[in-house]
């Protein structure tokens, strides 16, 4: 199952933000999925800087996911080299 990141998680104030919210929706999305399925999360990493990128990928894996894709491609930005 593919999981995109919502936009509405914004970093805030803190080293997490609203990572621990984004944490949690994801850990609620792999608490649904049964059967052994594959859990990937999409991150719009060219909206993102280096350090949020970190930080969404930390709450990825922090909730379970089994990876993490850097776009979806259809940012007019694209994915950051």
């Amino acid at each position: 199952m593919g999981r995109r990141g919502g936009h509405g998680h914004k970093p805030g104030p803190g080293p997490w933000g609203e990572w621990d919210r984004a944490t949690a929706d994801i850990v609620a999305v792999r608490t649904a999925l049964t059967g052994g399925q594959i859990l990937k999360v999409i991150i719009e990493s060219a909206v993102l800087t280096p350090e949020q990128i970190f930080c969404a990928c930390r709450a990825a894996e922090a909730a379970g996911a089994d990876f993490v894709k850097s776009s979806t491609g259809f940012h007019p930005a694209g994915a950051p080299r």
